[in-house]
């Protein structure tokens, strides 16, 4: 099926790579992501929105028991009939806690000026992705088939990385098995329904998911398109991985505002979202 690869004088094919290249991604200390999404509304759409826009540009590490860190920019543009709104600001997650800074708001709200260029506190015990769940998540990545086929589509350059591109195909009853032996090894305690997963994902069966690897099996970009076959909504996602560039702190900011000052009482969330 597809292509195969030979690394280091062992072949191996383009289903294990991709799987390796997230097992890698999983166990990484650190590093930097980027992403771009767009969201393009369909006829059948409520929404009052015709497009919406969102780019993230930051840098991960793990943190305590290691836990996911981050600081990431995110920059939002929003089309509607006529007339277009952007939001602007930065995330940050330290320590299981979430810190949002705005920088750019539409003057949707009154009062807007005394949380620009601010930093608000978010949620707290936000622990993503503990040293626990890592390991847990790398075997259930190991024994469990998610993708129905893989295949290599050829060769790129990804931010000037040479990569290998390759097309997988998800499988609904495949990715079921992988989160019920996920919640099995994580400890959790609460039962999982695999056929009523397979039911809520299956309008992704045979959906494809490109993806690029690096030589050494590194994950250089994700990239899937989507579209909604209710209300024709096409959500179209590009991730981009590579290595640590330190160029936000990711650390706890200072002088953090309350979440119950005005405005923010609406969250801080919606109000860059809108």
């Amino acid at each position: 099926m597809g292509g195969w690869y030979v690394v280091s004088g062992k072949t191996k094919s383009p289903e294990e790579r991709v799987r390796i290249a997230f097992i890698n991604l999983i166990k990484a200390e650190n590093g930097h992501i980027k992403s771009e999404i767009s969201l393009q509304l369909g006829e059948n759409s409520q929404a009052t929105f015709q497009e919406v826009k969102v780019a993230t540009d930051g840098d991960f590490q793990k943190g305590k028991d290691g836990a996911l860190e981050l600081a990431t920019t995110l920059d939002i543009l929003g089309q509607t009939t006529g007339a277009s709104l952007s939001g602007k600001g930065e995330i940050r997650l330290v320590g299981g806690k979430i810190f949002y800074r705005i920088d750019e708001l539409p003057p949707i709200y009154p009062d807007a000026q005394k949380i620009i260029g601010r930093w608000i506190g978010g949620a707290s015990n936000v622990n993503i992705i503990s040293d626990v769940l890592r390991g847990s998540i790398a075997k259930a990545l190991q024994e469990q088939k998610i993708f129905s086929e893989a295949n290599r589509v050829g060769s790129e350059k990804i931010n000037g990385v040479g990569t290998t591109h390759i097309r997988v195909k998800l499988s609904s009853v495949g990715y079921a098995a992988f989160l019920a032996e996920l919640t099995k090894q994580s400890g959790d305690s609460t039962p999982i329904n695999k056929e009523q997963i397979e039911k809520n994902i299956s309008q992704l069966e045979g959906s494809p998911l490109d993806i690029w690897v690096d030589s050494s099996d590194n994950l250089r970009k994700i990239s899937v398109v989507n579209t909604n076959t209710g209300n024709g909504n096409v959500t179209n996602v590009s991730i981009y991985f590579s290595k640590l560039e330190g160029k936000l702190k990711i650390e706890a900011p200072q002088d953090v505002l309350q979440a119950t000052v005005p405005v923010a009482s609406s969250s801080p969330n919606n109000s860059v979202n809108k």
